[in-house]
């Protein structure tokens, strides 16, 4: 058995059962000694006392209710006892403590068994008076008279015996208002109508008895008072459900108050036009007023609900919407019928967090605001926008393509200047990617995928902007399904390595392989790295394809030595493993596990990966020199990193891209002359340096002797050697065929 959510034991209920027992003997006070039932009132308080509760709440609601029942039952014990033999005077001492009972029992009954709602306003029992009001008034207007009799004595005397039913009908509107729909799904709040509609009834017989003027002797209805002691203790002693959410009923908090207040005025017009009873117009007039109350409380209420309502769809420090908003007008552009195209855009602030890290939070508010100011402006307010989050902001413009990136220029442009911030003046810049959506196809969290990609690719591009485009998607479903097919494969052997030599000019023989990952994918068929290193990269695989390839590279050099080919191998780094500290250790758990000396093995990184956090990088590449791997620097001439960062590398190689190799061998254009200029000056500086140098992309003669010209160390590609199977490689280089190759074709060149 349960109160709330406090498990009880048998003591409540015995306490309840004592109220209804008192309940019971109230009818034949008269023949008890009242010594009995003051000891019996004694035991209840003592057992309410000790009586576990769930909290204040519901403790007081338990104290009221036995209160109630004691009250009632002791006020008749001493109305008996005092008026024996004789009738009493009608109002006595006896009634106000009677109506202070009944009051107990209702108020007992909404703290007990009422369960608030947080977005309620506190108004269920001010609609039960109301509808117990609209009832009295009604019934005294109407049949009451007629079914009861007249008391006499006047507007006091009506008002005293009629203040019980009128209480009773408070009670049964407080019910019903309370438990709303679940008062036939319920056992304790059918418990409390029954306990209601017999207490009426009870109350209705009394009155019959107070208009003959008898109230000493036994009657009718004294037992179902004890039916409503016992209805009232079993709904006491039913557990309640657990809390759970329900939604405002706001037609009910307008719709009773104009039914009682209709009523009310019609009881008003018919004693206009055919006087009724004094208590029936005070009773009209009573609830009018309480209309008026409950009237102001709905209004206050269904304010501070749209005050709500709009601070929930508003960001606090912006002004503008807020997320939630805008996914509900977005939502409404998607269904719109008939579609109408339009693109959203997402707007962010380019290093922002820098900003904020570096100037604190109440610069980067600032800024904020401002570039919230400017973005309005210059979309002239006639474009739904808000705020998501962090330094992103959104926009529906309406339109095709043209009208989108029409939006998101004027966006960039508003930030040439920069935002004020105090006495600072900061240059900020602004990225947009946006999706177009023309038929409505697509829903509301693919639009906001979408533009988030295209926000990522506006902040590589030179302008700042970027529409989606799918080849750009690297988090498309299919990409991510290739993601968990990728993890399969790393896990179950499902890749390959092959290797390209990396040939020597002076010798005409490779003394490296470049060792190159592919992929047999089932569907898809043989994929070369471009195809899935992003995935692999995306989904945290990266560092787990690494050290395949790592394995099965040491291993295919440990074969080669076996056979008699000295061949070491060079294996590719992601940027990511220029920050992974635990390299080094991995790389000479590799070599150990192959029993290869670590100068058979090459590891080649990017110069991109050395930015990100160049003191990391450079101290883990330092470690990894201190083993005795040989590094190289793959794609020289395509990252950023500046000639302090070449000459601070541990590194051994320099590996210049294909693309500055295009068309060094021909004459004439200017452009093939400063290629052959980049080309030739790099290989001067590297010699400078103390580093070799590898071309890459070697694909014809001509170009092999230009690069001889130059002073180029080795060269890879396809016209010393396709990558192969490492079988193949060792078929290929394993006698003198191999440099017999090179030096024909280098002669053939001449």
């Amino acid at each position: 058995m349960t109160i709330g959510a406090v498990e009880t034991t048998r003591r409540p209920q015995m306490l309840a059962l004592v109220a209804g027992g008192l309940t019971l003997l109230a009818p034949f006070a008269g023949r008890l000694h009242a010594a009995a039932l003051v000891a019996a009132g004694l035991v209840v308080a003592l057992l309410l006392w000790l009586a576990p509760h769930a909290g204040p709440r519901r403790r007081a609601g338990w104290q009221l209710i036995v209160g109630s029942a004691l009250l009632v039952s002791l006020t008749d014990v001493w109305f008996r006892l005092a008026f024996s033999g004789r009738d009493p005077a009608v109002p006595s001492p006896a009634d106000a403590l009677f109506v202070a009972g009944y009051a107990c029992l209702l108020g007992g009954v909404v703290l007990l068994f009422h369960q608030p709602q947080p977005d309620e306003p506190r108004s269920a029992v001010l609609d039960g008076v109301l509808l117990g009001l609209a009832a009295a008034a009604l019934a005294e207007g109407t049949f009451l008279g007629r079914l009861v009799g007249d008391p006499g004595g006047g507007l006091a005397v009506a008002a005293v015996s009629r203040s019980y039913l009128v209480l009773d009908l408070c009670l049964a509107g407080t019910v019903v208002a309370l438990a709303r729909t679940d008062l036939w799904h319920e056992r304790r709040w059918r418990l409390l109508a029954l306990a209601t509609t017999v207490l009426i009834a009870a109350d209705l017989g009394y009155l019959r008895r107070v208009g003959s003027g008898d109230l000493v002797g036994e009657a009718w209805y004294h037992p179902l008072y004890v039916v409503v002691g016992l209805a009232l203790a079993a709904a006491v002693w039913t557990p309640p459900p657990a809390p759970r959410h329900r939604p405002v009923e706001t037609a009910r908090m307008v719709f009773l108050p104009g039914g009682v207040a209709a009523v009310a005025a019609v009881v008003l017009v018919f004693d206009h036009v055919d006087a009724r009873t004094d208590l029936a117009v005070a009773l009209a007039t009573i609830a009018l007023l309480v209309v008026g109350v409950r009237a102001g409380l709905t209004v206050h209420y269904l304010h501070q609900l749209a005050d709500a309502r709009r601070l929930a769809l508003t960001d606090d420090l912006t002004g503008l919407p807020n997320r939630r908003w805008f996914l509900d007008q977005l939502d409404q552009a998607v269904k719109a019928s008939p579609p109408a195209p339009f693109a959203l855009l997402l707007v962010g602030l380019d290093r922002f967090k820098d900003l904020n890290d570096t100037l604190g939070h109440r610069v980067g508010d600032q800024v904020l605001q401002d570039a919230a100011a400017r973005i309005t402006g210059v979309l002239h307010g006639a474009d739904r926008l808000a705020r998501l989050g962090g330094d992103e902001f959104a926009a529906i413009v309406a339109g095709d393509e043209r009208a989108a990136d029409s939006a998101a220029a004027a966006v960039t442009a508003a930030f040439a200047e920069p935002l004020a911030a105090g006495d600072l003046a900061l240059p900020v810049d602004v990225s947009v990617g946006g999706t177009h959506c023309s038929d409505g196809s697509a829903g509301v969290e693919t639009l906001l995928r979408r533009a988030d990609v295209a926000l990522h690719e506006a902040k590589r591009a030179d302008d700042h902007r970027a529409m989606y485009r799918r080849e750009q998607d690297r988090f498309s479903v299919e990409r991510l399904s290739l993601g968990a097919e990728l993890r399969a494969a790393i896990r179950d052997g499902g890749l390959t390595v092959v290797y390209q030599p990396i040939v020597d000019l002076r010798t005409g023989r490779p003394r490296r392989a470049e060792a190159l990952v592919r992929w047999e994918h089932p569907r898809h068929g043989l994929l070369l790295p471009g195809a899935f290193l992003d995935v692999a990269q995306q989904t945290g695989s990266m560092r787990a394809l690494t050290a395949v390839v790592l394995d099965a590279a040491l291993e295919q050099a440990g074969q080669w030595r076996g056979g008699g080919l000295d061949l070491a191998v060079c294996v590719n780094l992601p940027p990511s493993a220029l920050l992974d500290a635990g390299l080094p250790a991995a790389v000479g758990a590799a070599l150990e596990r192959s029993g290869l000396p670590a100068a058979a093995l090459g590891l080649e990184l990017t110069e991109n990966g050395l930015l990100e956090d160049p003191d990391t990088a450079l101290g883990i590449l330092r470690s990894l020199r201190d083993l005795g791997v040989r590094l190289a620097v793959d794609d020289y001439g395509t990252g950023y990193a500046s000639l302090s960062y070449l000459r601070d590398l541990p590194v051994h190689s320099l590996k210049i891209d294909r693309s500055f190799l295009a068309g060094i061998a021909d004459e004439g254009t200017a452009a093939t002359a400063r290629n052959g200029a980049l080309v030739r000056s790099t290989i001067g500086l590297a010699h400078e340096l103390g580093f070799d140098v590898v071309a890459e992309g070697v694909e014809d003669a001509r170009t092999l002797e230009r690069l001889r010209q130059f002073g180029v160390d080795s060269v890879q590609g396809y016209l010393v050697g396709r990558p192969a199977s490492g079988a193949a490689v060792a078929e290929v280089w394993g006698g003198r065929g191999g440099r017999d190759r090179v030096s024909r074709r280098g002669r053939a060149s001449r």
